[in-house]
């Protein structure tokens, strides 16, 4: 089964000019979750070590469709639960963390991918349990915004599409 890669191409740009670099597994990984998407866009999460800049831990939105009860599963949420099953070390718990957050297309078109409400009210609880230092999500101009622990209290966030419908209901 040979994978083309070039999905993933405006996102190792976009990783690389902040110095982080994905292993062949995980962007083989990436690239398989996007081809074989059922929506249009797909969003991921990384949780990066500040310093060596290498992935610990990274995730995708996903979708259970159900007439009795449809889910949804952030990446923000899927990314920071996958880091607490982990086996944490003192030095893994003591490491300063960034979470990356990316919205990509199916064919690799970047996206913005701020948070929702719920996703930063998430992180914003974890946010010292997993010692962040920051949080960076993408914009439509393939770029990386910045935000700090404070801006997910202060910043406006939007409900999601799926939190928005289960009220409309």
């Amino acid at each position: 089964n040979k994978i083309n890669l070039n999905n993933t191409i405006n996102l190792i740009n976009l990783l690389e000019s902040y110095n982080i670099y994905l292993p062949s597994n995980i962007l083989y990984d990436i690239s398989f979750n996007l081809e074989n998407n059922t929506y249009l866009n797909k969003h991921l999460s990384l949780l990066i070590d500040n310093k060596t800049k290498k992935i610990l831990t990274y995730g995708f939105n996903y979708y259970l469709k159900s007439d009795k009860f449809p889910f949804s599963l952030h990446s923000e949420i899927n990314t920071i639960n996958k880091h607490y099953k982990k086996k944490l070390t003192k030095n893994l718990i003591k490491t300063k963390k960034i979470l990356i957050i990316i919205k990509l297309s199916k064919i690799g078109i970047i996206g913005n991918s701020k948070p929702c409400q719920n996703c930063a009210n998430y992180i914003y609880n974890n946010y010292d349990h997993l010692n962040l230092s920051k949080i960076l999500y993408s914009t439509k101009l393939n770029t990386l915004e910045y935000l700090n622990k404070l801006d997910l209290i202060r910043q406006d966030f939007k409900l999601s599409a799926g939190f928005k419908q289960s009220f409309n209901n």
